[in-house]
């Protein structure tokens, strides 16, 4: 039996290729199960006990964690993909810049590491941890979240969104 917490990490380094999709923000209308490109997609959204949709340009509300870092809570839906084995890619950038803000999520999921929602799998509360030192070199700033999906056969899917960082306890 697997003891192993639902959130544990593996190191990963696949070749990823097989791209089918591509920003599915561009090809869905954003409801769960509306797939217009006939392929596999995920979408990038938040939530930690259900999937909230965001939209680009939304304010997302930066969490303090316990060991005093900063983090925003990251979901995905994932459609046409098999969960088992999956790899997960969440990474975030500075809009303006380019730059990386926050350390790269890597996780290998398998069935109990997401959920069914009826058209798919839902994977919840992800955290995207920014690499700064205090909030405010994050607050206000626009960061593109890239998220890619990959099976071990190189079907992917992938999708970003841009969110302004938000911290209402300042």
């Amino acid at each position: 039996m697997d003891t192993s917490p639902p959130d544990a990490a593996e190191d990963v380094s696949a070749d990823v290729s097989g791209d089918v999709s591509g920003d599915a923000r561009d090809d869905v209308a954003r409801d769960v199960g509306e797939d217009t490109a006939g392929g596999p997609f995920i979408v990038v959204g938040t939530g930690l006990s259900e999937f909230i949709t965001v939209e680009n340009g939304d304010e997302l509300e930066m969490v303090m964690g316990p060991q005093g870092g900063w983090h925003i809570d990251v979901s995905v839906q994932i459609r046409g993909l098999v969960p088992e084995d999956l790899e997960l890619e969440i990474n975030g950038f500075d809009e303006e810049t380019g730059e990386q803000v926050a350390i790269r999520v890597e996780r290998i999921l398998s069935p109990r590491r997401v959920l069914e929602d009826g058209e798919g799998h839902v994977r919840l509360g992800d955290l995207l941890v920014f690499m700064i030192l205090s909030e405010d070199e994050i607050v206000g700033r626009s960061v593109r979240v890239e998220a890619r999906c990959t099976q071990p056969d190189g079907l992917s899917a992938e999708d970003s969104m841009v969110v302004v960082i938000a911290d209402d306890e300042a």
